[in-house]
């Protein structure tokens, strides 16, 4: 959590420079560009990954972690294909033609993330947190360095996406490179055909169930920049991308590192037959207890900090700010409830969770914005995330009620790390 605070604040303390240096316009590209490489790289590996935390035996780890790295390849390659086909009809479709050019990059941005990803969960796996810590800090510090020298010398939004494929690449090297040092020995002698083979079926219910579901959750987080730029352009993209960029930083540093510690803890009372709900329950109040202050002045003054911070020509990512804090508020409570979904074993009500959110949000939004305005789209966005997070918490918690004393399931589960 100390490595992911360093990063987070380097990313925060950047945020005046950049915001004058770049342009909403610029922003929006990064925020589309961004979108795109995230609703694919979720599922560059199938969702193996997160098995790779699962198997008694490290050899089996090893292999899991060998066979997710060979279908990030296969689904990068795949991805260069989309691109060389479908990037000139995707950009216009988005309203931004001028994206297709940066298309190109996408292949590579799926491909360290992919990776990362693998190497991610291996990590974990091994409670090597300091290796993540260090990459992390690595890849803001990498990214951040490249988006302001890019912004310096007048790039454009080729400085803000080459920077975060830059952070990415380094972000995946210092990580691997760990990796290799300790861990070089056991994941070369894991490389076994026939047993990867068996893992793959093994491990089958994370491509059928958990890629489905991580892919739908992924789409229905970023449909925002999907159709804000179809209805009202980059612009307002670029606004939007923003404010939620420094609002989901906080947010992410804390989320990330109690749904990771949650997780385990909450498979490890499971499996002991212990009270998941007190546990869930202790967790997400004090989640309450420690974001209600920031988020209120966020929503009573977001306009304010974010023109004085950023500059006057960032007032409206300001406005978006105090629209969005109210469901940001809720994502960043909600992470012990989504890591219990795979501890009770509801990947299947999540799915169709899942599947109902995205379609009221695109309903939404769709409305909102023939019939409205950026505002109130944007407002009435945040509202459906409100109702549906507070709805799976609740949810979530009646069912952990069910089984204080569990004995007939297990956790060999899908580790859900989406937000909702």
């Amino acid at each position: 959590m100390s490595g992911t605070a360093i990063a987070q604040g380097i990313g925060i303390a950047s945020a005046p420079i950049l915001s004058r240096l770049y342009n909403p316009a610029d922003f929006g590209l990064l925020a589309l560009y961004g979108s795109i490489v995230s609703v694919i790289a979720v599922v560059a590996s199938w969702r193996y990954e997160l098995a790779i935390v699962l198997p008694k035996k490290d050899e089996d780890a090893a292999r899991v972690l060998l066979l997710a790295c060979f279908i990030v390849l296969g689904m990068s390659a795949l991805s260069a294909l989309i691109v060389l086909v479908g990037r000139f009809r995707i950009a216009n479709l988005l309203g931004a033609p001028d994206l297709a050019s940066w298309f190109w990059w996408a292949p590579l941005s799926i491909l360290a993330s992919g990776f990362y990803n693998a190497l991610n969960y291996w990590s974990t796996r091994n409670k090597q947190f300091k290796r993540l810590s260090i990459s992390r800090v690595s890849q803001s510090g990498a990214a951040i360095s490249a988006q302001t020298s890019g912004g310096v010398v007048g790039l454009g939004v080729t400085g803000l996406i080459g920077g975060q494929l830059i952070g990415s690449a380094v972000a995946t090297i210092v990580l691997g490179s760990q990796v290799l040092r300790d861990d070089k020995q056991t994941i070369r002698n894991a490389f076994d055909k026939g047993k990867m083979k068996r893992l793959l079926k093994e491990y089958i219910d994370f491509p059928k169930y958990s890629a489905p579901q991580s892919f739908l959750n992924s789409i229905s987080q970023n449909i925002p920049a999907f159709l804000l730029a179809y209805f009202f352009g980059v612009g307002v993209v670029g606004f939007y991308a923003l404010s939620t960029r420094l609002l989901r930083l906080p947010i992410s540093l804390i989320g990330n590192s109690t749904r990771q510690v949650f997780f385990q803890k909450a498979s490890e009372t499971f499996n002991n037959n212990g009270d998941i709900r007190s546990l869930l329950k202790k967790a997400t109040f004090g989640l309450v207890i420690t974001g209600i202050v920031p988020s209120l002045i966020i929503i009573m003054f977001g306009k304010t900090i974010f023109s004085f911070i950023l500059g006057e020509k960032w007032v409206m990512a300001g406005i978006y700010s105090q629209l969005l804090m109210p469901f940001l508020f809720m994502l960043f409570i909600n992470p012990p409830a989504i890591a219990s979904i795979s501890v009770l074993r509801l990947q299947k009500q999540a799915l169709i969770f899942d599947i109902i959110l995205l379609f009221t949000r695109i309903l939404t939004l769709t409305v909102f914005s023939v019939y409205g305005n950026a505002i109130l789209a944007i407002g009435a966005f945040a509202f459906v995330g409100v109702v549906f997070n507070l709805f799976i918490i609740i949810y979530v918690y009646r069912k952990a009620g069910i089984y204080p004393n569990n004995t007939v399931y297990n956790t060999k589960t899908v580790i859900l790390q989406q937000e909702e």
